[in-house]
C-alpha cells in the first residue's frame, strides 16, 4: 500500500549561521521523481504489485505515475556534517570503526554474518538503544538485471506501520510507504565522496512525534562519470 503526501513541513528552521554555511556549500542540480497529480488518486488508493499479474484479466501491476521535476538544488554537506542531527533534520553522518573488503558484500551470508552483526552492536551503542534489529540488507549492484532491489529514484519513505511489521515473520509481506508531491519548501542534501568508514543514518519514523524524519530518493549526479566501477577497499 502506498500513501500520497501533498506537503512536508520541516520542524527545523535554519538559523542565520546555518544559512550562511549552506550558501557556501557546493551543490548539484538534478531531476527528482515525484508522484504525479492525478484525479484518479481522489477515489483510488495507490498500489504497486511486485509479482506478475499477466494471467489475471484486467489486473494492473501499478496505478502509480511519476513526474520528473528538473533542476532541483541538492546541497553537498561535506565539511559541515556536524551541523545536521538525527532528531532535528532526520539524518546524521557518523563514523564507524570497522574495515571491510568489497568481497564480503558479494556474499549475502557473509554480509549478514560480519557486517550486519557489527552494525547491530555499533548502532546499539551509538543510539543508546535497548535493542537493534536489522531486518534487511541491500547491496547495490549494476552488473546484473536480476538485482532484487536497486536504488529508487522516486521520493519516498516507509510508514511507521510498515517498519514495525518487519519485526514479524511475514512470508506474504504486504508493505506500505509514502510517496510525495513536489513542494517548494523542501530542502535536499547529499554527502559527496563518501568514505568506507562513514555511515549516513536516516530516520523514517519516531514514536516521538516532534522528532524529524527524512524522506529520500536517489538522484543522478551530473558530475559523476557514466561508469562507476566497484572499488575494493
Amino acid at each position: 500500500m502506498l500513501y500520497m503526501i501533498d506537503q512536508m513541513h520541516s520542524n527545523q528552521m535554519h538559523s542565520d549561521r546555518e544559512e550562511f554555511l549552506l550558501d557556501r556549500q557546493a551543490r548539484i542540480y538534478s531531476k527528482i521523481a515525484y508522484l504525479k497529480r492525478l484525479e484518479l488518486y481522489e477515489t483510488e488508493k495507490l498500489c504497486n504489485l511486485n509479482f506478475p499479474v499477466d494471467n489475471i484479466p484486467g489486473a494492473r501491476q501499478t496505478n502509480v505515475e511519476y513526474e520528473y521535476i528538473d533542476n532541483i538544488t541538492i546541497v553537498d554537506i561535506r565539511g559541515i556534517e556536524q551541523h545536521f542531527h538525527l532528531d532535528t533534520h532526520g539524518f546524521q553522518v557518523f563514523h564507524q570503526p570497522f574495515e571491510y573488503s568489497a568481497a564480503i558484500f558479494r556474499d549475502a551470508s557473509e554480509t549478514c554474518r560480519t557486517y550486519c552483526w557489527d552494525m547491530e552492536l555499533y548502532l546499539q551503542k551509538l543510539l543508546v538503544a535497548e535493542k537493534v534489529y536489522i531486518y534487511d540488507s541491500q547491496t547495490r549492484r549494476y552488473e546484473s538485471a536480476l538485482v532484487r532491489m536497486n536504488h529508487l529514484l522516486q521520493v519516498h519513505m516507509s510508514t511507521p506501520q510498515s517498519n514495525a511489521s518487519r519485526l514479524k515473520l511475514e512470508l506474504n509481506l504486504s508493505g506500505e510507504g509514502y510517496l510525495f508531491y513536489p513542494n517548494k519548501s523542501q530542502n535536499w542534501y547529499y554527502l559527496s565522496k563518501m568514505r568506507p568508514n562513514e555511515v549516513f543514518l536516516m530516520k523514517q519514523s519516531d514514536s516521538r512525534k516532534e522528532r524529524a524524519f527524512a524522506v529520500h530518493a536517489a538522484v543522478v549526479d551530473p558530475s559523476a562519470p557514466e561508469e562507476m566501477p566497484l572499488v575494493d577497499y
